[in-house]
């Protein structure tokens, strides 16, 4: 763009381009940030409480409460380990 004029395609690439790199700018400072925050716990802050609560978070996102198959839906930690298995067999 310095030395010449862009075509609408280059200007079209040089947008999305633009676009992923803020993206993925926003995701480093965002990654830095939570990275700051647990940092202190490796460097031996005793802060038991807050290891706890980010511990918890994470478990409870990454749980399952409820499958739909077909017309069922199915709750409950056992229904919901034999209906997988149920699938993958």
């Amino acid at each position: 763009m310095d030395t010449r004029a862009l075509s609408e395609q280059e200007h079209g690439l040089r947008y999305l381009l633009k676009l992923k790199l803020l993206g993925l700018c926003s995701l480093e400072r965002t990654i830095a940030r939570q990275r700051s925050r647990i940092l202190s716990l490796r460097e031996g802050d005793a802060n038991t409480s807050f290891f706890h609560q980010h511990a918890c978070h994470w478990q409870r996102r990454n749980m399952i409460t409820t499958i739909r198959h077909g017309d069922t839906t199915t709750t409950g930690h056992e229904e919901i380990a034999s209906e997988v298995d149920n699938y993958y067999t």
